[in-house]
C-alpha cells in the first residue's frame, strides 16, 4: 500500500487502503449483496456505515442502506412498508398486550398510515374484519373473475349476502337485498330471524310484504311471499339507483357552484378593471386640459 491511505475495521483490525475500499463497497453493491463484510481473507466482520462514508459518495452508501432497511422490514413480523405508491412509511404493528402471540388473527387488524392508507395489517389490502385474510381474498378473486351467481327473477335460490350484477360499462355493481321502511325510507337488510324487524326510526313492520305490527299478525309466517319477491327486487335496485341519482344530483349543484364562483369572480374583475380605466381617463383628461390652458395662456 505504500504511503497511501487507509483504513481499517475496529472488529477485525483488516488494514486496507482507500482506493481497495471504494472499488470493494461498490463491486459489491452492483453485485446486489446487501450484507457488505471486510475485504480480508475469510473474514465475516460487516463493514459499518462509517466506513462506507468515507471511502464511497453518500448516494452509494444510500442504497445499500435502503437494501439492508428492507431486508430487514420484511423479515419482520410488526413491521411493513405502507402500500400506498410513492409513501415510503413503515406500518408497525404494537401488540395490545406483551403476551400475544404474533399469529393471523391477532396481526389482522385495521391499521391507518401517516398518509391515510387504511389496510389491514397482516396482507396489506382493504380493511376487512372480521373476515379473514383468506376469505376476503377468495371474494376479491370471485369478484374480478365474475363468478357470482347473477341474480333474475326465475332463480329460486336465496342468497343473503347479496349478488354481483354485472353493468353495461363493465363493472360490477353489488345488489344488496333489504327493504325500505314503510315509514322513514331507510334502507334495512335481514339476515335470519323472525320476519319482525325494527328501524332506527322505531317503526317495527313486517320484512316479507312491509305491514306494520299494528296491521299484520303472525310475524312467523307471511302468506304474502309473493308481494316479498317483488319487493326485494325491486326495492335493491331502486335504492340504487336512487342513491346515485342524489350522488350526481349532488355533484351536479356543487359544479354549479363552483362555476357560479368562477364567474361572479370573473365579473368582478373586470368591473374593477373597468372603474380603474374610466379612472385613468379621466384624470388624463383632466391633465390635457390643464396643458391646453397653461399654453394658451
Amino acid at each position: 500500500m505504500g504511503g497511501a491511505p487507509a483504513t481499517s475495521l475496529v472488529k477485525c483490525g483488516h488494514r486496507v487502503c482507500d482506493a481497495c475500499w471504494s472499488l470493494h463497497v461498490q463491486t459489491r453493491i452492483q453485485q446486489g449483496f446487501v450484507r457488505i463484510t471486510c475485504p480480508g481473507y475469510d473474514c465475516q466482520e460487516e463493514v459499518d456505515v462509517g466506513v462506507m462514508l468515507s471511502v464511497v459518495p453518500v448516494d452509494v452508501v444510500s442504497k445499500i442502506v435502503q437494501r439492508q432497511e428492507e431486508m430487514r422490514i420484511g423479515a419482520s413480523q410488526t413491521e411493513k412498508w405502507c402500500p400506498n405508491e410513492g409513501c415510503g412509511r413503515v406500518l408497525r404493528f404494537i401488540p395490545k398486550y406483551s403476551s400475544d402471540q404474533l399469529d393471523e388473527k391477532v396481526l389482522q387488524q385495521d391499521v391507518v398510515c401517516a398518509c391515510g392508507c387504511h389496510v389491514c395489517f397482516m396482507c396489506l389490502s382493504a380493511p376487512h374484519w372480521p373476515a379473514s385474510c383468506q376469505q376476503a381474498k377468495s371474494y376479491r378473486e370471485a369478484l374480478a373473475a365474475g363468478t357470482f351467481r347473477s341474480h333474475n327473477e326465475h332463480d329460486d335460490e336465496k342468497d343473503s349476502k347479496g349478488t354481483i350484477q354485472n353493468e353495461p360499462n363493465g363493472e360490477k355493481m353489488v345488489i344488496v337485498k333489504g327493504k325500505l321502511c314503510p315509514g322513514c325510507r331507510h334502507f334495512v337488510e335481514k339476515n335470519g330471524g323472525c320476519n319482525l324487524v325494527y328501524c332506527r326510526c322505531g317503526l317495527s313492520f313486517c320484512f316479507y310484504c312491509l305491514k306494520t305490527d299494528k296491521t299484520h299478525h303472525g310475524f312467523s309466517n307471511c302468506i304474502d311471499k309473493q308481494a316479498e319477491d317483488k319487493l326485494t327486487t325491486t326495492v335493491a335496485v331502486h335504492h340504487f339507483n336512487r342513491h346515485l341519482a342524489e350522488r350526481t344530483d349532488k355533484k351536479q349543484e356543487q359544479t354549479s357552484r363552483h362555476r357560479s364562483r368562477v364567474s361572479l369572480t370573473g365579473r368582478a374583475a373586470e368591473f374593477r378593471s373597468h372603474r380603474l380605466t374610466r379612472k385613468l381617463d379621466t384624470s388624463t383628461l383632466i391633465s390635457v386640459a390643464k396643458a391646453v390652458a397653461i399654453a394658451a395662456h
